[in-house]
């Protein structure tokens, strides 16, 4: 989160930082107040504390016709799900698959995004908790653009190799960035 905090500072772009918690962020505080219940409320004890200048929410809505939540539904069809049910564009990260699902009905199109992870999905951190299993997983996130209040299609940005990324068709070397 603070090299997403630098790369705004860095190109001087005004930013408002909202961090949609999800069901890891809970942990943090539900182990800790676990194991230390009197130092419930104690500054630094909730994950917040470290990100200042994020502000978090449960629900965090772009227009009336965009939402963006950690989860929603779950399972493989999760995105056509979410959208379906929510009657509205919903953006998620809860799968970390990467992808963009359609659908339209009498009130046009709307679509279901799940924006992938920043992480890298074969990193050690996952190790022990994937049994070293495989994952269908995707390191990248989604850039939506928004025009005279609607969303257009959301754009995907996939990691293709170590410092290279693909983006509309491209191959971007960011490891000099």
């Amino acid at each position: 989160m603070k090299e997403i905090e630098d790369a705004c500072e860095k190109v001087r772009h005004h930013t408002q930082f909202i961090w949609p918690l999800g069901n890891h962020d809970s942990r943090f505080e539900s182990r800790l107040s676990q194991a230390a219940p009197q130092f419930e409320g104690v500054g630094g004890t909730a994950l917040k504390d470290h990100f200042p200048k994020w502000k978090t929410c449960w629900t965090c809505w772009l227009s009336d016709d965009v939402v963006i939540k950690h989860r929603y539904k779950s399972g493989v069809h999760a995105t056509h799900q979410n959208t379906v049910s929510a009657g509205t564009s919903i953006v998620t990260g809860h799968l970390h698959s990467l992808k963009v699902t359609p659908f339209g009905d009498y009130n046009g199109t709307r679509w279901g995004v799940d924006t992938g992870t920043l992480a890298e999905i074969d990193g050690p951190q996952f190790m022990d908790y994937l049994e070293d299993g495989p994952v269908n997983w995707r390191s990248g996130f989604a850039v939506l653009t928004m025009r005279g209040g609607k969303l257009l299609w959301p754009e995907l940005v996939s990691k293709h190799a170590e410092g290279i990324i693909d983006f509309r068709g491209s191959l971007i070397d960011v490891s000099k960035l």
